[in-house]
């Protein structure tokens, strides 16, 4: 298995798993609009988990700014 930044060709395999999980499907068009929109934003980091050749897994980071304490940012999974 490796993991490495995710990419738009994992969007169909993405929504395969979603639906998996949900029970339900999921818009191919409206999931790659939001990863094109969200992978430019610093502050969003998407994994995927690739096991010969096949997407198995994935996760997103939010990195989440603070008001508490010293104000440093944070990552959330």
């Amino acid at each position: 298995m490796i993991i490495r930044e995710m990419i738009a060709d994992d969007i169909l395999q993405l929504a395969q798993l979603y639906k998996q999980f949900w029970g339900e499907e999921s818009s191919i068009e409206i999931m790659n609009k939001q990863f094109t929109k969200l992978h430019k934003n610093e502050s969003y980091i998407f994994l995927s988990a690739i096991e010969n050749n096949n997407l198995i897994g994935s996760v997103m980071g939010v990195i989440c700014e603070e008001l508490y304490g010293d104000g440093k940012p944070f990552l959330v999974l």
